[in-house]
């Protein structure tokens, strides 16, 4: 028999977690979610399903939860994950309200399983997630009739989305009472999904699924997804020269699983998926129809969202479809269900409220930075074993106007792990001398830069301003020519494996306690043309301040 046990759907967003149920024949009866665009969307695609646009925080009793939410043999949740995402502030973000917001959940499941209906339970999240919750959870923990006895106990696994179907590579914790879901040995890449979206002259085929339809009946495709310059290039330095993780692809590899969709439609950022564009040297962001396809969803099924943005977080925080239709299909055989062949879609294209094809997506110019803008980058790929040289304005005192430009030489690349270096420009040439390396043809060359360095105040200007003045550098120029110029008078070839060595006294040691530092050449000079840099902004060399950029930097926090 099939489609015997129904479904509802908690935090239900885009719909991606029914729409694998309802592919392996599971009746989704009943969604619930906050978020207007996500009941709208997932309405548009399963029709025939009670719909309910509220708080789950307000199913607080058991007569309020029986009141509202239907009998049902399995239940299946996804609560927002951003509080427990190691994006978000490196896993630091306040878990308060995404705690409620499971405790709420297990709260339904809770009381629908003491009631004897419910057979099977799935809530999906971030893996960080397993580390915030117990092992088990009493009727009291869920304010439910019941006292301390045990109402539910949480066991789970980690699962990568690829490995069940889906062209991405995306690791979720999947905990409640479910059969394990056999693994898809197909792979599909990046690459097999943007050939495949191209599609032919008359007809598009499904990346995932292997239908086709007709190119018109596509939605959320064929427009302009061209990166500004100005923000590809800072996702490149990114990507490619982060000061704290390692080196990733640019633009991404197309023989793989893409990397993880992400609700943040930023394409600036060192998670944003990015794509070579139509021109040479040009790049793009995917399409709100290729992320889809990324995220395993069919391709006539439609996001109903007035904005690109919305589009975007409805995909992004939804449920790989691949991989709920794995467990939805473990569960159908658990059950000795027969699993249906696949079935599109029900939603039609004619509803769309916005139908992103052919409009013109606005571009964004570059904006002045606040005044107050923090600066911390090292030089230029110039970063070895956790070693690197940053030119920063932290110690800086933004209320008053007082700019301080630092230069660091850290030794370490994890945030837990800091140690950085100070020193004043004489302690490190004596030290190069000392090693007997000749360096006036390097100071020379580091006296031109330092000309065009103005002092601290103007230097900042510099950075948050767009429009710059040509006579002077700003501290991403500065630090590029910095680059350039270690590069020139002590190439990598040569002295990669030269070291120095730093100890406590005229060198300033921070974080971890060493007795020693043994640093390569390239970074010890680099190291004294930000500190000489730095001492120059105490001392002068300022620009005339324009009309436009007088208040800029006197604008208090």
């Amino acid at each position: 028999m099939v489609g015997e046990l129904r479904v509802c759907d908690f935090f239900c967003g885009a719909g991606g977690f029914s729409e694998g149920f309802r592919q392996k024949g599971f009746r989704i009866v009943f969604a619930l979610d906050i978020w207007k665009p996500a009941i709208d969307t997932h309405a548009l695609n399963h029709p025939g399903c009670r719909h309910a646009q509220m708080d789950i925080k307000e199913l607080d009793s058991a007569e309020k939860i029986d009141s509202i939410v239907p009998d049902t043999e399995i239940i299946i949740g996804s609560p927002p994950c951003v509080a427990f995402s190691y994006s978000n502030r490196g896993g630091n973000a306040d878990k308060k309200e995404g705690k409620l917001l499971v405790e709420a959940f297990l709260r339904v499941i809770a009381w629908k399983k003491k009631k004897g209906v419910l057979k099977y339970w799935l809530l999906e999240n971030v893996p960080n997630l397993r580390l915030h919750m117990k092992d088990a959870y009493t009727f009291n923990d869920l304010n439910l009739p019941g006292g301390d006895e045990v109402a539910l106990r949480v066991k789970g696994d980690i699962y990568d989305s690829s490995d069940y179907g889906a062209p991405q590579r995306r690791k979720r914790f999947v905990c409640g009472e479910f059969p394990a879901p056999n693994t898809n040995n197909k792979k599909i890449s990046l690459g097999d999904v943007i050939t495949s979206l191209k599609g032919r002259k008359n007809y598009v085929n499904d990346p995932v699924y292997g239908y086709k339809i007709p190119r018109e009946r596509l939605s959320d495709h064929y427009y302009d997804s061209t990166i500004e310059q100005w923000r590809w290039q800072k996702t490149k330095r990114l990507k490619r020269d982060s000061g704290f993780f390692g080196k990733m692809s640019f633009p991404d590899r197309m023989d793989l699983p893409s990397r993880t969709v992400m609700a943040n439609s930023a394409s600036s950022s060192r998670e944003a998926i990015v794509l070579p564009g139509t021109r040479k040297g040009t790049y793009r962001s995917p399409t709100v129809r290729e992320l889809a396809s990324l995220m395993s969803f069919p391709i006539d099924y439609l996001f109903q969202a007035a904005s690109i943005g919305n589009k975007r977080r409805l995909i992004g925080n939804a449920v790989c479809p691949a991989l709920s239709s794995a467990l939805a299909e473990a569960i159908a055989r658990s059950e000795n269900l027969r699993v249906p062949r696949f079935k599109r879609p029900e939603g039609d294209i004619d509803q769309l409220m916005l139908n992103l094809n052919g409009i013109k997506i606005k571009k964004n110019k570059q904006r002045d930075k606040k005044p107050y803008t923090r600066f911390a980058k090292h030089i230029d790929y110039l970063k070895y074993g956790g070693f690197r040289v940053e030119l920063d304005n932290k110690d800086s005192d933004f209320i008053i106007g007082r700019i301080v430009w630092t230069a660091r030489l850290h030794s370490s690349a994890g945030r837990d792990r800091m140690k950085y270096v100070m020193a004043d420009s004489d302690a490190i040439l004596s030290l190069l001398k000392k090693n007997h390396y000749k360096m006036d043809g390097f100071l020379e060359d580091l006296e031109k830069i330092i000309s065009r360095v103005p002092d601290s105040s103007a230097f900042q200007i510099q950075y948050c301003s767009v429009k710059k003045e040509r006579e002077y550098l700003s501290p991403e120029q500065a630090l590029q020519q910095i680059k350039k110029l270690v590069e020139k008078h002590f190439p990598r070839r040569s002295y990669f494996q030269k070291k120095v060595t730093l100890v406590p006294g005229a060198f300033t040691f921070y974080g971890n306690k060493v007795d020693e530092l043994k640093v390569p050449i390239q970074f010890i000079a680099g190291f004294l043309a930000c500190q000489r840099l730095v001492e120059s902004t105490e001392k002068g060399n300022s620009f005339r301040l324009s009309y436009s950029n007088v208040p800029l930097l006197y604008k208090h926090v």
